[in-house]
């Protein structure tokens, strides 16, 4: 089993996993990295898979955006029922109980909102990105979510607000 000694937080651990190593590397990444100053701007993210999560959470940290994370659309839509104070959504297409189009409707919908909406997802295919699209969503991210690129397009929107 690899052993990383990890310099910034002066402590030694056994990486038994690939999963482990990609959120050690997030961790350092997000260590090393500059921050942008806090920008008093909060997003909502919803996804279900944990290493895109990390991933989503390091891009809204670099930016200096809080966030809150939810693993299901469930949890998302209560969360947007009661309280729809967010600068951006992140979410994905396929989640538990709700998915990412009926994030989608609430917020274009029944509120009225022109609140960013980044959708990211594994399902890549031309169709599912023109009708994301179509139906509201500001930008379609396809999977294994790229850090720059995510970040490049987080910053994309909320500076247009």
């Amino acid at each position: 089993m690899p052993r990383l000694f990890c310099f910034y937080k002066k402590a030694s651990l056994t990486v038994t996993s690939p999963h482990q190593r990609l959120l050690l590397l997030c961790h350092i990444f997000l260590y090393f990295t500059p921050k942008h100053s806090k920008q008093n701007m909060n997003a909502l993210v919803c996804e279900d898979d944990e290493i895109v999560m990390k991933v989503i959470q390091v891009a809204l940290d670099l930016e200096g955006i809080e966030g809150t994370y939810v693993k299901d659309g469930r949890r998302a839509m209560e969360i947007l029922q009661r309280d729809s104070h967010f600068d951006i959504i992140i979410t994905d297409i396929h989640m538990p109980y709700y998915n990412g189009d009926d994030i989608l409707k609430l917020v274009r919908e029944d509120q009225k909102k022109n609140i960013p909406i980044i959708m990211i997802s594994s399902d890549s295919e031309e169709e599912v990105i023109a009708l994301a699209l179509k139906l509201g969503v500001d930008e379609f991210i396809s999977k294994p979510a790229d850090p720059k690129k995510l970040r490049k397009v987080i910053r994309k929107h909320i500076t247009k607000r």
